[in-house]
């Protein structure tokens, strides 16, 4: 079967900010000839060698100095690994890689000097949650271990090549680790795990697990009451300071940073000066690195930072466009890596950045912008009915802008929210995620914690909702059908139709729905993460079709997929990583991937114009 369509590939970028910086960034980019596949790039690896391996959206890739080599094999004895997202690398036994490609809950071992790679079987005792993420880790002795979010911790079996569930570390019974929440105290031997419930050490030498409530060595990090709930991230650097991310319950929102002494006793709060940029929503930070000259970074979501030994305080490096190898252009800081030569690397996803700080000839700039607002992540938009545009963000809640894009208040608090509404659900008010506006001109806002917002945009009037049936699960997405009834997805996998002011739950597939899509003939499509593609009959809510990445010759490239349009020749398009075009009367998919001419395997927006021409990001 043969359809014509038009594919325009968009790469939008950041605007330029500037911030106080001292280093001057080399770019590598898949403009500059020398072979990058992608520039979404998400893992870094230096082998004894020298080589630079290196993890992109279109597979695993090696740097030799000048130019990339791009890495598939199915050769004989070997599984195929055929441009994969490549999300983490880390080494293992004997010179192989541990390679980790989350997007397709697929891991395997990679041999640089066979080329032959193997698959990493999952064994464990009890089905994963679909929505589960994941992070590998390795410890002094070589053993490697993945975290999975809302499950618990598996343990690679080498012999075996498998990873299971043999329960090496007892985390407490109701307690979950987060994903990028283990750390290991090399030299007091102990484990460190921040959870949803606070922190647990786990003690090597007398085999025990310590947190609140069972600590026989009286840490008192674990009796603090600011380190309850939330803890994301836990680090000890050179000098023996512990540093703690949260998201506690008792905090205003947003992420809290922590620095104590040794003892865990003592906040030192004069450590993180310039740690606490911005609003508290603007940025997240996830991982800490050390130089081998004790230079301590810290980076994330639209962060990077720096810690100035002189100045004593943190250099928060600012995103900025530029053609100048001054500025570097970030969203987000996958991996940071000292090389052999002491440059450190960036893996982001506006390709690779490198600065030679460990040249006497490096460059040192300084430049410094008064502009402390933050970045801010805009979830939604939409436009009204008057031609203004709506903005739903996690830290700002909605905004709107005339067409010229000219900021202009709404007053869309107007009335504040129930005052007998609990703090988080009046907070929630303002971490806005899903924006619909419907036939009758109304604006629905879909928000954390199950909270929906209705705005009469004539009346200029707001009203508040919590229905019972979302369970407390942010509202993901919000569109409505040709007869006027309204659909609600949300992080916990609830489909929710409202009709005959009623909220009823019409589907739970227990993982996020990304999106509702209704085509031409009024069937209803979800994406989904890890579960696949469903059209429904929005009337009796039955299932009518499934696809999986489990159905033969008509199978998708992912079970994770976060868009879906359809053609004027009845098409259904589904961005999940490749493109897949389904024709739903023979239920044939055809796929779209990087071999095929596809400039990365990492499709997430369609859009369909009044000319008929396929948008894609």
């Amino acid at each position: 079967m043969k359809a014509l369509f038009s594919i325009i590939l968009f790469v939008l970028l950041s605007s330029a900010i500037l911030a106080q910086q001292r280093f001057a960034f080399i770019h590598i980019t898949t403009d500059d000839g020398v072979g990058l596949a992608s520039n979404h790039v998400t893992s870094l690896y230096q082998d004894e060698k020298g080589f630079i391996w290196v993890g992109t959206a279109n597979g695993l890739q090696r740097f030799d100095g000048s130019k990339f080599i791009q890495i598939n094999t199915a050769k004989p004895g070997s599984d195929p690994l055929l441009y994969p997202r490549i999300s983490q690398i880390l080494p293992a036994d004997s010179g192989k890689l541990i390679l980790g490609m989350f997007i397709l809950r697929q891991f395997g071992l990679f041999d640089p000097a066979t080329f032959i790679y193997k698959k990493i079987s999952l064994k464990p005792s009890r089905s994963i949650p679909a929505s589960s993420e994941y992070r590998l880790w390795k410890d002094s002795n070589g053993e490697i271990y993945l975290n999975v979010q809302n499950f618990g911790i598996l343990h690679l079996n080498k012999k075996e090549n498998v990873f299971v569930e043999d329960h090496v570390f007892p985390i407490p019974n109701g307690w979950s680790v987060n994903l990028i929440g283990t750390y290991e105290d090399v030299a007091n031997q102990r484990y460190w795990f921040g959870c949803d419930s606070g922190i647990c050490i786990y003690d090597k030498k007398s085999r025990q697990m310590w947190y609140r409530g069972k600590n026989p060595a009286n840490l008192p990090i674990l009796d603090n009451p600011l380190l309850r709930d939330g803890i994301t991230r836990i680090y000890i650097d050179h000098e023996r300071k512990i540093w703690i991310f949260s998201y506690p319950e008792w905090g205003e929102g947003g992420q809290y940073r922590f620095c104590f002494d040794s003892t865990g006793s003592k906040s030192l709060k004069q450590d993180t000066i310039g740690l606490n940029h911005g609003p508290r929503k603007s940025a997240e930070y996830k991982h800490f690195y050390e130089t081998n000259e004790g230079d301590l970074w810290i980076y994330g979501l639209n962060a990077l930072l720096n810690y100035d030994k002189e100045a004593k305080r943190f250099d928060f490096i600012k995103s900025g466009t530029g053609d100048d190898n001054i500025t570097i252009d970030y969203e987000s800081v996958f991996q940071l890596l000292q090389d052999k030569d002491g440059n450190i690397w960036a893996a982001t996803n506006q390709g690779i950045y490198y600065t030679a700080i460990g040249s006497t000839n490096s460059s040192v700039v300084n430049i410094t912008y008064k502009n402390n607002d933050g970045l801010l992540a805009i979830n939604d938009i939409i436009e009204s009915a008057d031609g203004n545009f709506l903005f739903a963000s996690g830290r700002n809640g909605v905004d709107a802008t005339d067409r010229f894009l000219n900021k202009i208040k709404i007053d869309w608090y107007t009335p504040a929210p129930p005052a007998a509404w609990t703090k988080t659900l009046k907070n929630a008010t303002f971490e806005a995620w899903s924006l619909c506006r419907r036939s009758t001109g109304n604006i629905w806002a879909g928000c954390n914690s199950g909270v929906l917002m209705v705005r009469d945009m004539e009346k200029r009037n707001t009203e508040y909702f919590h229905p019972d049936v979302l369970n407390d699960s942010r509202i993901q997405y919000i569109a409505e059908d040709r007869s006027g009834q309204m659909w609600l997805a949300t992080q916990g996998g609830r489909l929710v139709k409202y009709s005959n002011n009623a909220f009823e739950v019409v589907l739970d597939i227990g993982t996020i729905i990304y999106k509702i899509f209704f085509d031409k003939e009024g069937w209803l499509w979800l994406a989904t993460r890890e579960s696949g593609l469903y059209a429904l009959d929005p009337v009796s809510g039955k299932i009518i079709q499934h696809y999986t990445v489990n159905g033969g010759t008509n199978s998708l490239y992912s079970n994770t997929g976060t868009d879906i349009e359809q053609l004027r020749n009845g098409l259904i398009v589904f961005a999940g990583g490749a493109l897949h075009f389904i024709d739903k009367k023979s239920k044939k998919v055809f796929k779209v991937q990087y071999k095929d001419g596809l400039p990365s395997n990492t499709a997430i927006r369609l859009r369909m114009d009044k000319k008929g021409l396929l948008w894609i990001i």
